[in-house]
């Protein structure tokens, strides 16, 4: 299962910057149906968060993919965290792995947000196609296992989804 959704992604990733398509309209469906249907996360949601990390890559406060409320990328931006998120902080390089085991989690809860915040381009379709998505894939599982399978199954396959 997560070689296949990892392939999936990998499609949804080359969808999103308009390498499988011809035209815009084919790579917009494309994108909703591999990306809401098939990985379970908003299209519109990934492709602004993508877009952002290659408009400005490692660019402090510009590149999507390196804000994180849980990772310091400086000394002064270090010292300016207090609380749980400083303890964090000062043990990033040892947490970095298990705190992305929430990455997925943490995707489907933007991909929510984006989607009730009416900021999508499709709204209805995808928020249709992502209900859809989890609808079919939690039956299919129960059809198999039962809740504590299903439980022990989710967590570990969510982990390997990340495009």
């Amino acid at each position: 299962m997560g070689f296949v959704l990892t392939q999936i992604g990998l499609l949804a990733h080359d969808i999103g910057h308009r390498q499988v398509f011809r035209n815009a309209r084919k790579n917009a469906i494309g994108g909703l149906l591999v990306g809401n249907l098939l990985v379970g996360w908003s299209w519109s949601w990934w492709v602004d968060k993508h877009n952002g990390h290659h408009g400005h890559p490692n660019q402090l406060g510009l590149d999507t993919d390196i804000l994180r409320p849980f990772t310091a990328f400086t000394e002064e931006d270090a010292r300016i965290k207090r609380g749980f998120v400083r303890f964090m902080v000062k043990y990033q390089a040892y947490l970095e792995f298990p705190t992305y085991l929430f990455a997925p989690v943490t995707f489907v809860i933007m991909s929510i947000h984006v989607l009730l915040m009416k900021k999508a381009k499709y709204v209805l379709a995808e928020a249709i196609l992502l209900t859809l998505h989890y609808v079919l894939y939690f039956s299919l599982l129960l059809m198999w296992m039962n809740t504590w399978q299903v439980v022990l199954f989710v967590r570990p396959e969510m982990s390997m989804a990340a495009p």
